[in-house]
């Protein structure tokens, strides 16, 4: 999905995911998901 993304684009990409989702989903030293959280929009070029 990020891979036509240049690599600095694509780490900051990554970096604001985090960001967002950190309160949520970081627990006690780890990342914490199930599917139902994930949401992923995709839009063509």
């Amino acid at each position: 999905m990020t891979g036509k993304l240049p690599v600095v684009e694509r780490e900051r990409l990554v970096e604001e995911i985090e960001r967002q989702a950190r309160g949520r989903l970081f627990k006690d030293g780890q990342w914490v998901m199930d599917y139902r959280r994930l949401r992923i929009v995709a839009q063509a070029a």
